[in-house]
């Protein structure tokens, strides 16, 4: 055989150092060769391709980029392990990314009995990273209650999750968690829950237990009652059972017509001190009377977020027969409740949630987010004239009389709003030192509004004074229906206060209005062919989000 190939190879030296007719054999020899000089080409570029040549760190973080930030689902952990399957260097790139493996959400129904060794093995690859687990799945969405009602409270049964075996022995004696999610939980499961894990530690020191050590806790209750009886009869709160070393608490409350079916009552958020003044972020979605939010948010000393979605409720305060405030929350108004470590405030379903910013005092506020969640806008607002109601008057007092935050506020966000041009340069006026402004689907007149803006610059400028968003650094346009202005209105006044300091701008558009705005924006800049150099106006058109 190696005489042959000797033989074959002096053959195709002879073929190659003349350009004279091949033999049959000659051309089967050829062919040979270059077939055999293709495999060991396609051997070598293998060698040296770019999957091989990334690191276990970049290929991790690829990895990433893959599943989403909550968690991962069954279906996405046993994508990540067939990721691993595709050659050892994925493998260990998986496992040198600590963070895919410590966030978990398990479904109820994969808690069996052989799931508690496997959900320790899976956490135990996460190292020292943060953990997470969330609990996806109503217990009582399975085909053995087709009919059960949507304010459905906990039977007590064994098919409740809380009660699960499984999850009870994660919480108590697992691995320790940064983070838990209670998915669809009602007060009465939450209190089967906390009384399974005090019957546990009879066995687990309870500085060990790592429902004891949680800094994050997510609660978005389903629609159940608020009010949960004892069995003596007696009225308890829930939060008096949580863990104190809760930092960061998510809690989406069940509507009030679902809450309060019944007359014995407690107090709506009856919340210990110690346990509000230990928060850190602090986000609820409620729509019940607001004078107990405001109790609430008045031990929270030590917030630094806080988001409040008021879900289209009202904001009132109980009234006695002489329509006057209760005393706690006419001295709350007289007062304010006093963040002093309150750095972003996101308010949503405004102008309701408007109203909370007549109480707050944020001293060192850097990031208001203001709006209306599209999706939850009623029709009737906009018939209620709700939509134009006074956004300068409540907004103005609080950051300059009450809070005094113009100087620290760094970013404004207004989320689908329509605005009179002038009332909003009133405002924007009044903040010198925003170096981040969002107007994410906000109905103004963009003509007047950018010429109003420019000319207060100017006027500034002539006057001495300090030029209104001279620090604009990010100017966000989102959700814009077609471009509504010339460019060199938005333009004239970029330049007019930010110079030749520059500026990031962002649209976003339908994508059939982006080939339009990217012919008007060239339009604009062919008379200057060192416009963007100059000015440093870097310009991104991006589609709009998805309804």
């Amino acid at each position: 055989m190696a005489h042959l190939e000797v033989v074959e190879q002096s053959n195709l030296s002879d073929i190659l150092s003349h350009n004279l007719p091949l033999e049959p054999s000659e051309v089967v020899s050829l062919q040979r060769r270059i077939a055999q000089l293709e495999g060991e080409l396609h051997h070598h570029r293998a060698a040296v391709s770019t999957a091989r040549l990334l690191s276990l760190e970049t290929l991790g973080h690829i990895f990433t980029f893959v599943f989403t930030d909550r968690g991962l689902n069954a279906k996405e952990r046993e994508t990540l392990l067939n990721l691993g399957l595709v050659s050892k260097h994925w493998r260990h790139a998986t496992l040198y990314n600590h963070h895919l493996w410590g966030r978990i959400n398990l479904e109820a129904a994969h808690l069996n009995p052989a799931a508690y060794d496997k959900i320790m093995a899976w956490l135990k690859r996460s190292g020292d990273t943060s953990r997470s687990i969330e609990f996806l799945e109503d217990p009582y969405a399975s085909e053995e209650f087709p009919d059960w009602p949507p304010d459905r409270e906990c039977t007590g049964s064994e098919l409740c999750l809380w009660r699960n075996p499984i999850v009870i022995r994660l919480l108590a004696e697992g691995p320790s968690l940064d983070r838990v999610a209670l998915g669809a939980v009602s007060v009465g499961c939450l209190f089967h829950l906390m009384g399974s894990l005090k019957r546990w530690k009879k066995k687990t020191p309870h500085s060990q237990m790592p429902w004891n050590s949680l800094k994050t806790l997510a609660l978005p209750f389903r629609q159940c009652r608020w009010v949960y009886t004892t069995e003596d009869g007696t009225a308890k709160s829930v939060f008096h059972d949580l863990p104190d070393t809760i930092q960061y608490l998510q809690l989406w409350l069940p509507a009030e017509e679902f809450a309060f079916q019944h007359d014995n009552a407690i107090p709506l958020l009856d919340m210990p001190q110690a346990f509000l003044k230990n928060l850190v972020s602090f986000e609820i979605q409620i729509n019940w009377e607001s004078s107990d939010l405001l109790a609430a948010l008045a031990s929270c000393s030590n917030l630094e977020t806080l988001v409040v979605d008021l879900a289209i409720s009202r904001f009132d305060v109980d009234e006695d027969e002489d329509n006057t405030q209760r005393p706690v929350i006419q001295q709350l108004a007289d007062t304010g409740i006093c963040l002093p470590k309150l750095r972003r405030l996101q308010l949503r379903e405004q102008p309701v949630a408007l109203e909370l910013l007549r109480y707050l005092v944020t001293p060192v506020l850097e990031d208001l987010d203001i709006g209306y969640s599209k999706h939850k806008m009623p029709p009737q607002l906009h018939h209620q004239g709700l939509l134009d109601s006074p956004f300068a008057e409540t907004v103005l007092p609080f950051i300059k009389e009450r809070s005094g935050c113009q100087s620290t506020l760094r970013s404004l966000r207004i989320l689908n709003r329509k605005i009179p041009s002038e009332e909003l340069v009133s405002v924007l006026i009044e903040l010198p030192s925003i170096t981040h402004l969002t107007l994410d689907q906000v109905t103004i007149d963009h003509d007047s509004f950018w010429e109003s803006l420019q000319e207060h610059a100017q006027a500034a400028k002539e006057s001495g004074l300090a030029v209104p968003l001279r620090h604009l650094a990010v100017l966000n346009l989102l959700g814009l229906k077609r471009l509504p202005f010339l460019f060199n209105r938005i333009f004239e006044f970029l330049i007019e206060v930010r110079g030749r300091k520059g500026c990031q701008l962002v649209i976003s558009l339908p994508n059939g209005e982006i080939s339009r705005a990217v012919k008007q924006y060239e339009r604009y800049k062919a008379p200057d062919s060192e416009f963007e150099e100059k000015f440093k106006v870097a310009l991104s058109i991006l589609p709009a989000a998805e309804e």
